[in-house]
């Protein structure tokens, strides 16, 4: 079993990301490509996973209760097969308009972008964190629910969709998983 490190972070810039609400995506594909609308309505190629070029990202966020359901008696357990995502983008660069002014226990929402796409925003604030580099899917679905579980262990607030980002760095693929922290009362 891989070894994992549950983190804060501290986002202090929105992240953009132009894509698809319910995405043609059978589980969470470690390669691949999806159509995508492009500038001017097009939809041409892009890859996922392991085909990102150095530098790119994507975002996929799934609804928590479908990703993630809690036993009693077990705790946080992930849904297997993992169900369909709510949303799948690719990083939109530069600035995300309005994501900055939303407050803290506001949860990211799509909204429309430009040639037929959504565009969701990662407003700045605080999201529990874990980047690992899995190997195959079982190591993907393991380290997401490993997440839920030891922050659910520590008692860690969290609150909206999982997010999983994946950035090409250094010719691999990191996955990051992200989970907006709820306001304290």
């Amino acid at each position: 079993m891989a070894t994992y490190d549950l983190l804060e972070l501290e986002l202090h810039a929105p992240l953009s990301y132009r894509g698809l609400e319910n995405p043609p995506l059978a589980g969470l594909p470690l390669e691949g490509s999806i159509l995508l609308p492009a500038e001017g309505g097009a939809l041409l190629p892009f890859a996922l996973g392991a085909g990102l070029a150095e530098g790119e990202e994507e975002l996929i966020a799934y609804e928590a209760e479908a990703l993630v359901a809690f036993d009693p008696d077990e705790g946080p357990r992930l849904a297997r097969p993992l169900p369909a995502a709510a949303f799948y983008g690719r990083s939109s660069g530069g600035a995300c308009p309005g994501c900055a002014a939303r407050s803290m226990g506001e949860p990211p929402e799509p909204r429309p972008a430009p040639a037929g796409g959504v565009e969701l925003g990662l407003p700045v604030g605080r999201y529990l964190f874990l980047q690992f580099r899995p190997a195959d899917h079982e190591g993907l679905a393991e380290g997401i629910e490993w997440f839920a579980r030891e922050a659910w262990w520590e008692g860690k607030r969290a609150e909206g969709p999982y997010f999983l980002r994946r950035v090409k760095e250094d010719h691999k693929l990191a996955t990051q998983i992200l989970r907006r922290v709820r306001p304290q009362d």
